[in-house]
């Protein structure tokens, strides 16, 4: 008599199934913010993909901006040093 049970091997293949889907998820998500980060993705693109709505945006704005302003100042001190002293 079958009782809706199932077998020790059935649960693990459905548990490994379950763990490599999250981890791949997991995996998009960090390609997908990586390429965020350094301007290759538009937030339409994003959104899309990840699902932020208008009111996550505003959360996260103040931060994103204060690293894109770090980012610059990072880069114009760079290019500042690599230019020729006259």
């Amino acid at each position: 008599m079958n009782r809706g049970e199932i077998t020790h091997s059935e649960f693990m293949r459905i548990a490994n199934d379950c763990r490599e889907r999250a981890q791949a998820q997991r995996e998009m998500t960090r390609l997908l913010c990586e390429r965020a980060w350094n301007g290759e993705v538009t937030r339409e693109e994003f959104d899309r993909k990840v699902g932020y709505s208008e009111e996550d945006w505003r959360k996260v704005e103040p931060e994103l901006e204060k690293r894109l302003q770090a980012r610059r100042a990072e880069f114009n001190a760079a290019h500042a040093e690599a230019l020729p002293k006259p």
